[in-house]
């Protein structure tokens, strides 16, 4: 499936290769953060590094969107709970 997603992430369609990444298989840790931020989905990406318990790609996606845009507030409530103390 990752050939389909990069295919279709190269003709442009970010949206319609975002599904294709939970389908993917044989996936490094973290790579579906990666590949969630190419496609510009910024809350994914940090469902997933909540998921993975990766604070350094929680920060950074925090950091990418703004701590005061909504995004930012979002991608901060989903990581509340697991990375803050």
């Amino acid at each position: 499936m990752q050939p389909f997603f990069n295919q279709v992430l190269q003709a442009g369609n970010p949206r319609l290769a975002a599904t294709f990444i939970p389908k993917c298989t044989n996936l490094e840790p973290g790579q579906t953060i990666t590949m969630y931020e190419k496609c510009g989905m910024r809350v994914k990406a940090a469902e997933e590094a909540v998921r993975l318990k990766d604070t350094e790609a929680w920060n950074r996606l925090l950091e990418a969107a703004g701590r005061n845009t909504a995004e930012g507030r979002e991608i901060e409530r989903l990581g509340a709970t697991v990375f803050k103390k």
